[in-house]
């Protein structure tokens, strides 16, 4: 096997691993974080062995769902927390000017 498709084949299933770890702990929350790295051994091999040995609608599969896990992550959540500060933001400007407001009425 030549380097780079042994890299190209590492990247993938390093990438579908991944964004299987992330799916697991959706479903199953833990404190032991160590378990999650306990886990990872084993599908990272099987997710190897699937991109040497199985068809490529496995793997592919696999990738799909770790792109999507990731992408929410990276892509909704991150913009659910902009918008959140950004409204929080606005609040707090709001209730200065409130706040203003009332100092300027008392005066």
């Amino acid at each position: 096997m030549e380097f780079d498709v042994l890299w190209q084949n590492v990247v993938l299933a390093a990438c579908a691993c991944v964004g299987l770890i992330e799916t697991l702990k959706s479903f199953f929350k833990t404190e032991k974080k160590w378990l999650y790295a306990v886990i990872m051994i084993p599908l990272a091999v099987g997710c190897y062995a699937s991109v040497l040995y199985l068809p490529a609608w496995v793997i592919g599969s696999a990738l799909t769902v770790a792109v999507c896990q990731i992408g929410y992550q990276t892509i909704v959540q991150t913009f659910q927390a902009v918008i959140k500060r950004i409204g929080n933001k606005a609040a707090g400007v709001a209730g200065d000017k409130e706040i203003l407001n009332q100092v300027q009425d008392d005066k």
